[in-house]
């Protein structure tokens, strides 16, 4: 529970602890490059934002001893990407295979090496 005398110092509060447990980056990828999510714990959003369409690219979540059981990953992007693959798990549950622009979607991990599109 967040306790302060003052409005604004609780807020700037809530938002340190957001952004110790959350990141989010902009990449600029193109077509048959490798999207890597950071390997840590902490809920990550990569937002891509191609110069024009993208015929491929390869997304990879994080690595089994760096994730955590409950960790999101979320990937959304300014393009469309005809053929998308995601790797870094034994396990990808409802994957996708192509992204419409301004689609988002996010992945979470529920098992050992196992993530579901939640």
């Amino acid at each position: 529970m967040l306790r302060s005398s003052s409005s604004g110092m609780q807020q700037a509060t809530a938002d340190a602890l957001y952004a110790s447990k959350n990141t989010t980056v902009k990449l600029v990828p193109t077509t048959g490059s490798t999207v890597v999510f950071a390997n840590n714990s902490i809920d990550q959003t990569t937002y891509l934002a191609p110069a024009g369409p993208l015929a491929t690219l390869t997304v990879t979540l994080p690595n089994e001893a760096s994730s955590r059981i409950g960790q999101r990953v979320t990937i959304c992007t300014s393009q469309n990407i005809v053929a998308l693959t995601l790797n870094g798990a034994t396990t990808i549950m409802n994957t996708i295979s192509a992204l419409t622009a301004s689609d988002c979607f996010t992945f979470q991990k529920i098992d050992a090496n196992t993530w579901i599109h939640a």
